[in-house]
């Protein structure tokens, strides 16, 4: 649904023709018409869209200078706002509504920015891996603003941000919130469709895989006709992809082929079909040691898919299947068929770091490489693929115990005489002490404050 928000601002871009040959700033154009804060508005959006954000940030200020006394102004900056947020730069966006706020507190868009605010709030902690402190939040919102008007929309955008965060319980919970108390609503039907999907999500990654089926076939039952199907579709498939089980994303892939030809889901879905297909291929030959033919074939892949999103999916699922075995391996006491499938894995891991455009499943490539180089013995290497995380993609589910293993590798080196004391033990501290500032209610915060109550800390 967020798609349809920038798509449509791309229109809007376009009529006005400030989409091609854009300046970094707005700073040299000729605004005299009536409509100039409305054009100035668009012209930000589009900035935000292209992930210029510094230069949003200076066209905003110059706005606000230049429509200071604008009665459209208020209106400008909220919506400003909310294509912030729909990119997910929550700092920004509230940023926006307190100037919106502090500027024209008595103007109807100032009500609308303060349930924004505390919105954005909300989605920027679950961004964060805060939990406890979005639930916290969440429930003062409804409360605070339990008569707002928008209150709906304001929980139909949180329910997404639980969901891009793979918190598909209480994305669920809280899309089944609207349709109780809100049936009437323009976000009823979606946000119904919304609690489906993320309950089939929620099965998928639980391993019931014949609930998780039934489910899906009761949403198709009820909602295959509905306008934003296809991108519920799109989901469900991905999260089969991420468990591993091709032929169910194929069967979905196949489903949008047939349901919305000529659509982009289904040009994506052709494309994902034939990409599962093959990796379903390769997964055999991997599963059957047939190491050599397994690395042609996924050399094929890269070169005839690009840069493709599942193509990368698809090629850290190989590595993952050398890692299982691997373990398996290392567990059974077989430690040099061990070492040479951890090895194994890594090479594939660094197939998507080096040779593959940054995509959702990089960070997943270091997290995983870092492993591979811990079990191999290499912590050097490994810290600087957690710390790669941690600067790069903290909003990566596992940042929070990347950050951890920078403080347990430096502890490893030092056990293994690598390093002195006076040399890991600054570092231990230092990542430790990231862990309880960064990350307040991952799991790793006990022992991280363990080690730190033990030395004085």
């Amino acid at each position: 649904m967020y798609r349809k928000h920038l798509t449509g601002l791309l229109l809007v871009g376009l009529l006005l023709n400030i989409s091609a040959g854009l300046p970094d700033d707005l700073s040299g154009a000729a605004l005299t018409k009536a409509d100039d804060v409305k054009q100035a508005q668009a012209g930000i959006i589009a900035l935000i869209k292209s992930g210029q954000t510094e230069s949003a940030g200076r066209s905003v200020d110059k706005l606000l200078i230049d429509y200071s006394q604008s009665s459209g102004l208020p209106e400008a900056l909220y919506w400003i706002g909310r294509h912030y947020g729909w990119t997910s730069k929550y700092e920004e966006e509230k940023n926006i509504y307190q100037r919106l706020i502090q500027g024209h507190p008595a103007n109807s868009y100032a009500n609308k920015a303060r349930l924004g605010f505390c919105r954005a709030e909300v989605q920027a902690l679950i961004a964060s891996q805060r939990f406890d402190e979005a639930k916290a939040a969440f429930d003062k919102l409804t409360v605070d603003f339990s008569s707002h008007p928008d209150l709906h929309d304001a929980l139909y955008w949180i329910a997404w941000r639980y969901g891009w965060s793979n918190r598909y319980r209480e994305s669920r919970d809280v899309f089944q919130r609207i349709t109780r108390q809100y049936p009437a609503s323009s976000k009823a039907d979606e946000a119904r469709m919304g609690a489906y999907r993320m309950n089939i999500c929620l099965l998928i990654v639980s391993g019931q895989a014949k609930a998780a089926q039934s489910e899906f076939n009761k949403m198709t039952a009820e909602f295959s006709g509905h306008p934003d199907f296809a991108e519920t579709l799109d989901i469900i498939a991905l999260r089969w992809v991420w468990a591993g089980n091709y032929p169910a994303a194929r069967s979905i892939y196949q489903q949008i082929m047939q349901n919305g030809p000529g659509s982009s889901y289904a040009e994506k879905a052709q494309a994902y079909f034939q990409i599962t297909g093959k990796g379903i291929d390769i997964f055999s030959l991997v599963e059957s040691g047939q190491v050599q033919e397994a690395d042609g074939a996924i050399e094929r892949l890269m070169k005839d898919f690009g840069g493709n999103d599942l193509l990368a999916q698809t090629i850290i699922l190989c590595g993952e299947r050398y890692f299982a075995r691997a373990s398996q391996e290392r567990n059974s006491g077989s430690a040099a068929a061990s070492k040479e499938d951890f090895a194994r894995a890594l090479g594939i891991f660094k197939k998507i770091i080096e040779r593959l455009p940054a995509c959702t499943t990089t960070p997943y490539a270091y997290y995983y490489s870092a492993v591979c180089y811990d079990e191999l013995g290499e912590y050097e290497k490994a810290i600087e693929c957690y710390k790669t995380i941690v600067e790069v993609y903290p909003d990566y589910y596992m940042a929070w115990n990347a950050q951890f293993m920078v403080g347990y590798d430096y502890k490893r080196m030092l056990k293994a005489g690598r390093i002195s004391e006076s040399q890991a033990r600054p570092q231990i501290k230092a990542a430790y002490q990231k862990v309880l500032a960064n990350y307040p209610d991952c799991k790793a915060v006990k022992l991280a404050k363990k080690w730190l109550g033990r030395n004085g800390n």
